[in-house]
């Protein structure tokens, strides 16, 4: 009976770790309900089913939007192994203000400036530090090969100061290209378990050199930044009306800087823009 009951709930876990969009009970109450039940079994099922749990906790709450977000826009699994389960608040403070709201779409216009970011952080907390990225998933439309181009990486933030952090990679002003596709631009805060010693050479706001080819899971593990508290997205197409000379020459700079590192990595060129 005690085999029945084992491996019963075992196919109930893993039903809802497929089904996962269709049910509408939370991954918190499976999990809850594999911990309670491994209380009273013997010790060689309860570790199975202690493990079952473990293995369900990085699918987050069903219900929590931020999830469901990430997963809808096909974020997770292909840069995340999970979603972020709170919000990062991301404002831009030119063009009435606009906001990151988990996928709406925006302009570059809009977007001129580095946002202002506020997640769920304890400013008086002198131990805590923590990474920010923000990134483009989307450089070559549908096309993967360049994974995504970091725009502002900044390490070792205290007390929720982004500006008394370590620029690992500076601002740089957003640059979609003539893809003609939603690009989706990614903010993530990991809260890091101590100081880290960044490996990589700083990147200037005036340079496109290392930005390419660049993954969150992989720089994460890298480092070993702890837990993602937090994130949100934005979708942003190229915005012909925004013809400053500023961005013009980062457009072009771009697209030539992509063709060079391609080709030296051996890569087929890329589309051509339209």
């Amino acid at each position: 009976m005690k085999f029945i009951l084992v491996a019963a709930l075992i196919g109930v876990a893993v039903f809802a770790q497929v089904g996962l969009a269709q049910s509408q009970t939370t991954v918190e109450a499976v999990i809850a309900e594999l911990n309670s039940v491994a209380a009273v079994v013997d010790p060689t099922s309860a570790a199975r089913l202690t493990a079952c749990a473990q293995s369900l906790k990085p699918y987050g709450s069903i219900s929590n939007p931020v999830v469901s977000q990430f997963r809808a826009a096909g974020l997770v699994p292909r840069f995340l192994d999970a979603a972020p389960t709170e919000i990062v608040q991301a404002k831009w403070t030119t063009v009435g203000g606009a906001e990151a709201l988990l996928g709406n779409s925006l302009t570059i216009s809009q977007i001129n400036d580095i946002p202002q970011l506020t997640w769920n952080c304890n400013a008086t907390d002198n131990t805590a530090y923590y990474t920010v990225a923000f990134f483009d998933c989307d450089p070559l439309g549908d096309n993967d090969l360049l994974r995504s181009v970091q725009y502002h990486v900044i390490g070792n933030i205290p007390n929720c100061d982004l500006y008394q952090g370590t620029n690992v990679t500076h601002w740089l002003h957003p640059t979609p290209t003539f893809t003609g596709v939603d690009h989706r631009y990614v903010v993530l805060v990991w809260k890091q378990y101590g100081v880290v010693t960044f490996e990589e050479p700083t990147i200037l706001g005036d340079s496109f050199a290392g930005r390419l080819f660049w993954c969150p899971r992989t720089f994460a593990n890298k480092y070993n930044l702890g837990s993602l508290v937090g994130g949100n997205f934005i979708k942003l197409q190229y915005d012909s009306t925004f013809n400053t000379n500023v961005n013009l020459i980062n457009a072009a700079s771009f697209s030539n800087y992509v063709v060079n590192a391609m080709g030296r990595a051996n890569l087929p060129a890329p589309p051509s823009s339209g």
